[in-house]
């Protein structure tokens, strides 16, 4: 609900310059994450050479740029929010760092997984007041908006959606990069059941996130970011 909100200026510029605006505004997002690529690996190593720096990581990415650009994946936006996240948490601004977490929760669920790197970091305010806000947006937004009885049912039918994804695009579609889909594809290439794998790999993926970060949570956060 809270992504058609937000996509509605956009469609109400029309097709071709709802595209238009869509386009500049994945590509500017992009050029964002590549700025703050580079001013994170110069942080760790001195850049020499920021252009070839660059041209590396634009190659690494063009996959996901262009799956960004050819299914409308939002993913590109997400990232770009949680990077502005983190900027504005270096300047103190913690109201206004959890507003665009909160947006990302709101807009795909995944991106909750970037909210608990401030449980880690213990940084309570930011942390609680994403889920608030995230909870109203998802929850609060479309019941006032529309009272109680449409808003309930909206955030139902997306509960609907979500619980039964794998209906409408399969899990195993080659647009999925993640390890359970790809495991899935492995397995009907060898003749397996891939229905039986997506399960078993989305643990195994979470459990191999988990022993990698896990040591972290043990160590002062100074401490963590030096290994």
């Amino acid at each position: 609900y809270f992504f058609a909100l937000m996509f509605i200026p956009l469609a109400a510029m029309g097709t071709l310059a709802g595209k238009i605006a869509f386009f500049i505004l994945f590509f500017g997002c992009y050029l964002y994450v590549l700025r703050f690529s580079l001013k994170v690996a110069n942080t760790f190593v001195p850049i020499s050479n920021p252009c070839i720096f660059l041209s590396l990581i634009v190659l690494l990415s063009t996959y996901s740029f262009n799956d960004a650009l050819m299914n409308a994946n939002i993913g590109l936006l997400l990232l770009a929010l949680c990077v502005w996240a983190y900027e504005l948490g270096e300047k103190k601004f913690w109201f206004w760092q959890a507003l665009p977490l909160a947006a990302a929760v709101a807009l795909k669920i995944y991106p909750i997984i970037v909210v608990f790197y401030y449980a880690w970091k213990r940084d309570w305010k930011v942390f609680g007041l994403t889920l608030v806000l995230a909870a109203f947006l998802m929850f609060g937004l479309p019941v006032v908006l529309y009272g109680y009885g449409a808003g309930a049912e909206l955030v139902y039918k997306q509960y609907f959606v979500l619980s039964h994804f794998g209906n409408h695009w399969a899990y195993d579609s080659h647009v999925f990069q993640n390890i359970p889909s790809t495991a899935m594809r492995l397995a009907e290439l060898f003749g397996l059941n891939k229905t039986k794998v997506f399960q078993p790999a989305l643990i195994i993926s979470g459990l191999v996130i988990l022993m990698f970060y896990g040591k972290s949570f043990f160590k002062k956060v100074q401490d963590a970011f030096l290994g």
